[in-house]
């Protein structure tokens, strides 16, 4: 899962987006199509301009 925070984004909706990232892989919800038993989804957060090329 990445997590990609624009460089007009407040950290107020950086925290938001944060947490809520969070709890999506926690709860693995079927419509994200996670297996969460059995996957652990990996979650990376950057701020734009450290793209990886």
């Amino acid at each position: 899962m990445l997590l990609w925070h624009g460089s007009a984004t407040t950290d107020e909706q950086q925290m938001l987006a944060s947490k809520s990232a969070m709890k999506l892989r926690e709860r693995c919800p079927e419509e994200f199509h996670f297996d969460g038993e059995y996957e652990d989804i990996e979650f990376f957060e950057m701020q734009e301009g450290d793209e990886i090329e």
